[in-house]
């Protein structure tokens, strides 16, 4: 199995996004949800605006992405009205600004099939909320898979913080 190393997603991972974005967009129906965030370009581009440091990828020793995880800061206001069920995902990344730091949403969480076991998913998330760890912001995520709420729960246990989670409605 090949070495992997932690980044923020920056210029260089660029030529790989069209093939993260289709992934994405299978894996989670972002697609056929219009209340999901869409996995498409504006998102990214957004994203970035939002912080710098909202996409985290894995990377093997050759630059190959394996895993991502992507976090925004947003406001405690549009957390609440999120974990109520008032506004969906869409809604809350569409009216999050730049600026706005008051909680941190934890969006997704990815690793190549080829790569788990071997990509620790605690670690990818951890890494890339560590920058906001130093805000006093919560962070909030939904469990859309099993898999993810139980690592939202570790997450939540490992860091000691509050954490929320809604469950998907289908």
């Amino acid at each position: 199995m090949p070495e992997t190393h932690f980044s923020h997603f920056a210029a260089e991972d660029m030529p790989q996004l069209q093939t993260l974005l289709t992934t994405a967009a299978d894996i989670f129906g972002t697609v056929q949800e219009a209340s999901q965030i869409p996995a498409e370009l504006a998102t990214v581009e957004k994203l970035q605006q939002l912080s710098r440091y909202a996409i985290g990828v894995q990377k093997t020793n050759d630059g190959q992405i394996v895993a991502w995880c992507t976090v925004f800061p947003t406001t405690i206001s549009l957390m609440h009205r999120f974990l109520d069920g008032a506004i969906s995902e869409r809604s809350l990344f569409d009216q999050t600004t730049a600026g706005d730091v008051g909680a941190v949403y934890v969006m997704s969480v990815y690793i190549f099939p080829e790569l788990r076991g071997v990509v620790s998913p605690e670690r990818l998330l951890k890494n890339t909320v560590g920058p906001f760890l130093g805000l006093p912001a919560p962070i909030f995520y939904r469990g859309v898979t099993e898999q993810g709420a139980r690592l939202g729960a570790l997450l939540q246990k490992k860091l000691d913080r509050r954490g929320y989670q809604i469950l998907r409605c289908e």
